[in-house]
């Protein structure tokens, strides 16, 4: 366990301290490091808030999804309830009679395309 705990500060020492540079004048040289302390204490509680309020709002997203989605299938199933009632259905649809359009090829309007028969594209 001693040696756990000696190995665990030596690698903190590495990661942290080894890499400063003190210089001759340990007084002078010494100050804060902004970046240090920010990773120590800051980041770490940010990163917790921002995760919670990120989960939070997706889970309330979720819920939404979730029932628009229940709504719909109530929906449907209530229409089909009505349909299959005693209403029937007309056949034929009553519609136009003239038949259906023929639709244009892709890149008919092409100039290069308009000279050219359908065998020849």
């Amino acid at each position: 366990a001693l040696i756990s705990q000696l190995k665990e500060c030596i690698r903190i020492y590495s990661e942290r301290w080894q890499h400063r540079n003190t210089g001759s004048d340990r007084i002078e040289s010494q100050s804060h490091d902004v970046e240090m302390a920010k990773d120590l204490l800051i980041r770490g509680q940010v990163r917790s808030e921002l995760t919670k309020d990120v989960e939070e709002k997706l889970m309330s997203n979720i819920l939404k999804m979730k029932a628009v989605q229940d709504d719909g299938k109530k929906k449907k199933s209530k229409s089909n309830k009505a349909d299959k009632g005693g209403k029937k259905k007309k056949k034929g649809g009553g519609g136009k009679k003239g038949g259906k359009k023929e639709k244009p090829l892709p890149g008919a309007k092409l100039a290069v395309l308009q000279d050219k028969s359908v065998q020849e594209m």
